[in-house]
């Protein structure tokens, strides 16, 4: 019934208006070309004429190359690294050490460009060129770092694999000490209590209050007590083998 009615007619400028309403992808494109071609429809010139010119005129369209620089809106200094993603696809590019990116997108595309520390952009694509600056992010610089070393007090060595724990109140932020004793972690600003702990060792815990800067604070743990301040012996049974208390050493 379709091809009936897409090879009924004479008008040349109807046939092309329909294959460009129903046939929209590439695929059916070649789909149609390979009936044509290997069917007694080649007799229909007319048709495959259509066919061709409605082809070109939709992909010529389809695509372009677009291309541009990314800029901080203060500075007006590149910012590398920056995501350039076409709105709603999974066609994306990343914007190299010059703030420059390339991508190829389809028609009346728009451009979403997104960065730690900076809002998000948008802009519609109207040529081949299109730069765009981000402005720093309103929520960027709400977080401060608070750093160290962890070391046995006894010693002086670095202790690998502490837990670190930052409590607010309102959430808890975790991290650990690196092979060399190293901790980093990013908390809100404002107040808390930082908890270092780990087995073998006492635990610290430190109160902080209005955090403004990040901070920079090393920590010293003691061994553990080890001593024993009581020992219960408990026995469900004599050993019928032991009659005497008496020690003696064969000579």
């Amino acid at each position: 019934m379709l091809y009936s009615k897409m090879f009924s007619g004479t008008n040349i400028v109807k046939r092309i208006l329909f294959y460009k309403k129903y046939m929209p992808s590439f695929k059916n494109y070649i789909i149609l070309l390979v009936l044509l071609t290997g069917s007694s429809m080649m007799k229909h010139r007319a048709n495959l004429f259509a066919l061709v010119i409605a082809t070109f005129f939709s992909f010529s369209a389809l695509a372009q190359n677009v291309t541009g620089i990314v800029s901080d809106a203060k500075t007006g200094e590149p910012i590398p690294s920056v995501s350039v993603k076409e709105k709603g696809t999974n066609n994306a590019a990343i914007t190299n050490f010059d703030g420059k990116y390339f991508l190829k997108t389809g028609k009346n595309a728009v451009l979403v460009f997104s960065s730690t520390g900076y809002a998000s952009g948008e802009s519609p694509v109207s040529g081949n060129t299109l730069n765009m600056s981000l402005s720093t992010s309103s929520n960027w610089g709400q977080s401060i770092q608070i750093s160290g070393q962890v070391e046995e007090a006894s010693s002086g060595e670095s202790i690998p694999n502490i837990l670190i724990i930052w409590d607010n109140g309102i959430k808890t932020f975790n991290s650990t000490t690196n092979t060399y004793g190293f901790y980093s972690i990013s908390v809100p600003k404002g107040g808390g209590k930082l908890t270092v702990s780990a087995f073998g060792y006492d635990p610290i815990s430190k109160s902080l209050k209005n955090l403004k800067e990040n901070l920079k604070i090393n920590i010293s743990l003691k061994e553990a007590s080890t001593e024993l301040n009581e020992v219960n012996v408990i026995s469900e049974k004599l050993n019928s083998n032991i009659t005497t208390t008496e020690m003696s050493v064969s000579k």
